[in-house]
């Protein structure tokens, strides 16, 4: 699993992203809006370039998508190359993706420890 740009985690792990905040970059469904919350701070540049606006109200970056799988997986691909922070995509679990989607927080803790560890290992380099 750790060879993966991006994860696409179950809609029912929404609220419990919360508690990587500082560690994660995730991707949800805004109604016809991509939302982008976590660490977005080291990116926001790019996120603006990218044509996102940052909500005051919901605290994160949105932008208005037709097509938020097709949208949601470029943007995590691109997302993967310009940071080192685990990218997640959260998703209602629909046959559309056609791919593994994460059901288990502790999954999610494993990922974010796993990128931690190489994050640190490279730092030593």
């Amino acid at each position: 699993m750790g060879q993966n740009k991006y994860y696409l985690v179950s809609y029912l792990l929404d609220d419990k992203l919360y508690k990587f905040w500082k560690d994660i970059i995730f991707i949800t469904d805004g109604y016809w809006s991509i939302r982008i919350e976590g660490n977005t701070y080291p990116i926001k540049e790019y996120l603006k370039q990218l044509g996102f606006k940052w909500s005051r109200f919901h605290r994160c970056w949105y932008k208005y998508s037709r097509d938020y799988v097709k949208d949601s997986k470029e943007l995590a691909e691109q997302l993967s190359q310009i940071t080192n922070m685990p990218i997640f995509i959260v998703i209602i679990p629909i046959d559309v993706w056609g791919d593994y989607i994460i059901e288990s927080i502790y999954e999610v803790e494993e990922i974010v420890k796993e990128h931690k560890k190489r994050k640190s290992s490279l730092n030593k380099v």
